[in-house]
C-alpha cells in the first residue's frame, strides 16, 4: 500500500508538470481570443463564428481526452463531460442559426442542448457529493443545507420577474420550457453552494474551477434570460463570452481531477467552514427584510425562512450539547476512553441498589512494573501501553450489566 501511494503521488506530480499544463494553456488562449474577437470584432463575421466554434468544442475535446487517458474514469467526470458536450451542441446550433438570420421558434432544437446540460450536471454533482459525504458530521451537513437554502432564497428574488412572466403566460410547452431555465438555474446554484458549504474546496484541486465555471454559467444564463424577456438580447456582445468561459473552467476541472485517478485528492486549502453558512444566513435575513418593504415571491420568503430556521437549530441545542459533552468528559478517562473513577463511584452504588439479590463481583487489574516502564522509557510509552491494554479490554465481550472502568 505505501508503494502504491507513493507511485500515485509521483504520477500525479508528473501530470501537473509542463506536459500536463497544455489543456489549461489551450483553454485560456482560445477563450481570450474569442473574447477579443467578440468585443472588438463584428458580430456574425467568419472569424467570430470560427473562434466561437473552437471556444465551445475545445473544452469538450479536453474533457474526453482526459477521460480517455484516465486509468479508471470517474462517473462524475464522465457526466460533466457529457453535460458540456450537449451544451456546446445546443449553443453551436443557436449561434449558426442566429448568424444566418434565421428566426428560431421557441422552443427550438437548441433548447434541447441547453436543457440537457442541467440533468447531466445535477447527476454529476450528486455523484460527487456522495463520494465525499461519508464520514461528515451532522453539523457540516446542516451547514450545507443552510448554504443551499440561502443561495436559493436570494436567487429566487432575482429570478422573480422571470418566473412571474413564465407563469403568467398561457399554459403550453413553450411556457414550460421558459419556466424550466430559471428553475434549473435556481437548483444548480443550490447544489454547488451546498457542496461548497459541506466540503469547502477540499474535494479536490479541480473543485474551485468547477464552482467558478458553474457560477459564470449561471450568471450568464440569468442575464441572457432577462435580456430575452425584454427583447434586448443581441448576438456578439460581451455576454456571449460567459458560456465558453464556463465550459473552459469546467473542462479544466475535469482534466485536473482525471489526472489524479479514481481516489479523491484533498486540496491544500479550503473555504473557512463558517463562511458559506454565515453568508447564507445573512442572505436569508436580507430577503425577509426586503419582504417587509417590497413585494417578493412567496417562494423566496419560504426559502429564507427555512434558511434562518436551520441556521438557528445549532443555537437552540448548543447548550444541551455542551452540557452533555461536559458530563461525558467528566466521566471518561481522556487517554483510554473508558469510564473513570468518578463514573465507577457513581454507577456501582446505583447498580447494587437496583437488585440487592444479585451477586456482584469486582475485578481489579494491575500492570506489573508499570512504574519502571514510565521511568525507563518515558511517560509517552507508558500512555501507549495503557491505551493498548484498554483497547484489548474493550474488545472482549461484555456481560450484561458489567461496568468497565479505568483509573490511572
Amino acid at each position: 500500500m505505501p508503494v502504491e501511494t507513493s507511485t500515485e503521488r509521483v504520477r500525479a506530480t508528473q501530470g501537473t508538470g509542463r506536459s500536463g499544463r497544455w489543456p489549461n494553456w489551450t483553454l485560456g488562449l482560445i477563450v481570450a481570443a474569442f473574447a477579443v474577437a467578440t468585443i472588438f470584432g463584428t458580430a456574425g463575421d467568419v472569424s467570430s463564428l470560427v473562434l466561437g466554434f473552437f471556444a465551445l468544442w475545445i473544452p469538450v475535446i479536453v474533457c474526453w481526452i482526459a477521460i480517455g487517458q484516465a486509468r479508471s474514469p470517474r462517473t462524475d467526470l464522465v457526466l460533466m463531460s457529457m453535460a458540456i458536450t450537449v451544451l456546446a451542441a445546443g449553443d453551436t446550433y443557436f449561434g449558426l442559426a442566429t448568424a444566418a438570420g434565421e428566426s428560431l421558434p421557441h422552443p427550438s432544437w437548441a433548447d434541447i442542448g441547453f436543457l440537457g446540460f442541467y440533468p447531466l450536471m445535477f447527476a454529476a454533482l450528486v455523484v460527487l457529493a456522495r463520494r465525499n459525504v461519508r464520514g461528515l458530521a451532522s453539523p457540516v451537513l446542516l451547514d450545507s443545507a443552510v448554504g443551499s437554502l440561502g443561495a436559493a432564497a436570494l436567487l429566487a428574488v432575482l429570478l422573480d420577474p422571470i418566473l412571474s412572466a413564465a407563469l403568467a403566460s398561457p399554459g403550453s410547452f413553450a411556457t414550460t420550457v421558459a419556466f424550466a431555465f430559471p428553475l434549473c438555474d435556481l437548483l444548480l446554484v443550490s447544489f454547488f453552494v451546498g457542496i461548497a458549504a459541506s466540503h469547502g474546496t477540499a474535494i479536490g484541486p479541480g473543485f474551485p474551477h468547477l464552482i467558478f465555471g458553474l457560477a459564470v454559467f449561471t450568471a450568464a444564463d440569468i442575464v441572457s434570460v432577462f435580456l430575452h424577456l425584454n427583447g434586448l438580447y443581441v448576438l456578439g456582445t460581451a455576454l456571449d463570452i460567459g458560456w465558453p468561459l464556463s465550459l473552459a473552467l469546467i473542462a479544466s476541472s475535469v482534466d485536473r481531477e482525471a489526472r489524479l485517478g479514481s481516489q479523491p485528492r484533498r486540496s491544500t486549502w479550503a473555504i473557512p467552514e463558517q463562511t458559506v453558512p454565515a453568508i447564507a444566513t445573512a442572505a436569508g435575513l436580507l430577503v425577509l427584510i426586503l419582504g417587509t418593504q417590497l413585494k417578493i415571491s412567496p417562494l423566496a420568503v419560504v426559502l429564507a425562512a427555512l434558511t434562518l430556521t436551520l441556521a438557528a437549530l445549532p443555537l437552540v441545542f448548543r447548550q444541551r450539547i455542551r452540557i452533555a459533552d461536559a458530563h461525558r468528559q467528566a466521566r471518561t478517562d481522556e487517554l483510554t476512553g473508558l469510564p473513570n473513577r468518578r463514573a465507577l463511584y457513581a454507577d456501582v452504588p446505583a447498580r447494587l441498589a437496583a437488585n440487592p439479590l444479585r451477586t456482584s463481583a469486582l475485578l481489579l487489574l494491575d500492570l506489573d512494573k508499570f512504574k519502571e516502564v514510565n521511568d525507563s522509557l518515558g511517560h509517552d510509552v507508558g500512555d501507549l501501553l495503557l491505551f493498548q491494554v484498554a483497547g484489548r479490554i474493550s474488545a472482549q465481550p461484555a456481560h450484561r450489566g458489567s461496568l468497565r472502568a479505568c483509573r490511572r
